[in-house]
């Protein structure tokens, strides 16, 4: 399995003194969770374990409302059917814990007794549990040899556990027949980087784990150094990991390290203690963490393991990538606005603040890009195989991604192809040549802010925190930043966006075509309530344009209370100029809202020929009122409606 793919356990009554023995992963608890963190040199700071048995593994998440998304479910119930229609002679899964060195990994010991996985310095390779594993299926095997199959992370682990059999010239080697790598960062992942510096919500709306808590697991756990971009990484993808922007906030990265990061030293350089930026808060997810040196250390000391790995003799290699999926390519920082200080309707103080975007390509699973996935050159006992998840997605109206990949049938079938040693398998969606992926054109809408994003589409699809993926739309939240990538084929829909607290947002919304930008337009330093509720329909992307306006109302109470210009992408960002110092014109609004009001009605002058964003509020300050904290109350629960009809929608 890979990251996070095993249940980790430790006897603690820490959390919790109802039980003897907590389930720190998987927990949707930030204190279970935060008892997995390490030290920078990768040594658990608790006594954490696994189990080998099957129950270790996680089949699937579940979430309120229902179970989450089948992880390796089905993939072992096939292991099991597969074994009792005699296709297989045994199988074994490998829980372990994933969050140590890899060279760790390798001295990882079973207790007989009681099937706890711990790591113990002092066994040697050929006792430990990984070895006692693949020996004892070995021994069962009708030709005593074993098929591993290696999800993510768990790519690595083989293939270092391959090297180490390899230069010992150890027999067991001879007793593998073919690795079939699913979905391996085999050079590292840019993901990785912007969790590391920012953190990276887990499922619906971070219930599963927080960005707060995932960066701090990140920013010292070895789990994150794995997949790190190596030096390798850098020569065959040409886009830039991290990119900055001039303004007040950045012009000093950018004098110290430049427009673009795109070398291994270049990343190093930016993202470590020597850096000497400025480290901030744990709940400071806009400022970006700072690592220790020594995890590139361990990092250089991994790729150089791993970086000349040749197939051993005689073993079959098959590589499996995902692609079709939006999956991050890296991260560009840039001076943002925010407002800090608001009076009524009026926002009064403005400043500057950094501010990211995440960059995304549609050549990878979500995860990982499919040249990572794909590293080792095809040659004699070497297959690259794409899997469209893409069309597979749209045509089996699912959301197949990085983290499920072994729940598409045809992975598996190609599993069980492998190990019967059958050619005659047709594949749907599975093929030897790259997929022609339609990148076409799409909207990308960044928020960066307070408040909860998503889109509901013309057949009534959701497309948020709640599901992140819905025919070629995609959702993430990294840090403070969330996402939304929707293809322009999609018309007629609507994009809203709901407070959770007080303070301002900002929102660009991006054309692209393939992988460039054509066009950015920003609506920038909007105050916002937990009560606020936007809406920006969308009749087609061609019709988006510097004349649009975002719609907003900032109480709730559903009256329009403004509606804000754009400038665009490319044009300086003018001088804010409060909204208490223009005298806006108060028009009577009865077709946006049931009840009589008034909205803000902004000059047609002021809309052409002054980007300045003009907002309307009812708070006296950015500080939470009780009446907020009601507010947030309220909003919460019409949260928790709105997913319960969804949800019932669906079951009907």
């Amino acid at each position: 399995p890979g990251i996070m793919g095993s249940r980790l356990y430790e006897e603690s009554d820490v959390c919790g003194n109802d039980v003897e023995v907590r389930e720190r992963w998987t927990s949707f608890s930030d204190c279970d969770q935060l008892r997995l963190q390490t030290n920078y040199l990768g040594q658990s700071l608790n006594t954490i374990y696994t189990y080998a048995k099957e129950s270790a593994l996680v089949d699937e998440i579940g979430v309120a409302f229902g179970q989450g998304p089948n992880i390796y479910k089905t993939f072992l119930n096939d292991l099991k059917d597969w074994k009792e229609e005699g296709h297989i002679a045994d199988y074994s899964v490998l829980p372990y814990d994933w969050r140590l060195r890899i060279d760790d990994l390798m001295k990882l010991s079973r207790d007989p007794l009681t099937n706890k996985v711990t790591l113990d310095s002092d066994v040697p390779l050929n006792e430990s549990y990984l070895y006692e594993t693949v020996s004892r299926l070995a021994q069962g095997s009708n030709n005593k040899k074993v098929l591993v199959v290696a999800h993510s992370n768990g790519g690595l682990v083989i293939k270092y556990f391959l090297q180490l059999l390899k230069e010992s010239d150890d027999p067991l080697l001879e007793r593998i027949d073919s690795v079939i790598l699913v979905a391996v960062p085999q050079e590292g992942t840019p993901e990785s980087i912007i969790g590391s510096l920012h953190g990276v919500d887990l499922g619906f709306g971070g219930i599963v784990m927080k960005s707060e808590v995932s960066r701090k697991l990140l920013k010292d756990s070895p789990f994150g150094f794995h997949l790190l971009p190596t030096e390798k990484y850098f020569d065959s993808v040409l886009t830039p990991v991290i990119q900055i922007e001039g303004g007040m906030n950045t012009n000093d990265w950018l004098a110290q390290f430049g427009k673009n990061i795109s070398s291994y030293a270049g990343l190093q350089n930016f993202m470590t203690t020597e850096s000497s930026r400025t480290k901030g808060a744990d709940s400071d997810l806009v400022t970006p963490s700072v690592l220790n040196s020594y995890a590139f250390t361990y990092k250089s000391q991994l790729a150089e393991k791993l970086s000349d790995w040749e197939v051993p003799d005689g073993i079959k290699i098959y590589q499996i990538a995902g692609t079709g999926v939006s999956t991050p390519s890296g991260i560009t920082y840039f001076t943002d606005t925010a407002c800090i200080e608001k009076s009524f309707f009026d926002c009064i103080h403005y400043e500057k603040k950094l501010g990211y975007r995440i960059n995304s390509v549609l050549d990878g699973d979500g995860t990982v890009v499919t040249p990572s996935a794909l590293s080792i050159s095809e040659g004699d006992g070497v297959e690259r195989w794409w899997l469209d998840l893409d069309e597979y997605n749209n045509s089996e109206d699912t959301t197949r991604i990085h983290r499920d990949i072994l729940e598409v049938k045809d992975i598996r079938d190609f599993v069980l192809a492998v190990a019967a040693s059958s050619s005659e398998v047709t594949y749907n969606y599975l093929n030897t040549e790259p997929p022609e992926i339609d990148a076409g054109e799409r909207l990308i809408f960044q928020l960066h802010s307070p408040l909860d994003m998503y889109a509901v589409l013309s057949d009534g699809s959701v497309v948020g925190s709640s599901t992140e993926v819905v025919r070629g739309a995609y959702y993430r939240r990294f840090g403070e930043v969330q996402q939304l990538s929707i293809p322009a084929t999609e018309v007629n829909y609507v994009m809203y966006l709901n407070g959770q607290s007080s303070g301002s947002f900002s929102l660009d919304v991006e054309k692209y075509t393939g992988g460039s930008l054509n066009e950015r337009f920003t609506y920038s330093a909007i105050p916002s309530s937990a009560t606020t509720k936007v809406e920006f329909p969308v009749v087609s992307s061609d019709e988006i344009s510097s004349s649009t306006s975002l719609v907003v109302d900032y109480d709730g109470d559903g009256v329009v209370d403004t509606e804000v210009a754009i400038w665009s992408y490319g044009d300086s960002l003018p001088e804010i100029i409060p909204a208490k110092n223009i005298t806006p014109e108060v028009v009577s609004d009865k077709s946006r809202s049931s009840s009589s009001g008034t909205r803000v009605g902004l000059p047609a002058t002021l809309l052409s020929d002054t980007p300045t964003p003009l907002v309307a509020g009812i708070t006296t300050s950015i500080k939470l009122t009780q009446i907020e904290i009601m507010q947030q109350i309220v909003v919460l629960l019409e949260q928790y409606r709105d997913l319960l009809i969804i949800i019932n929608s669906r079951r009907v």
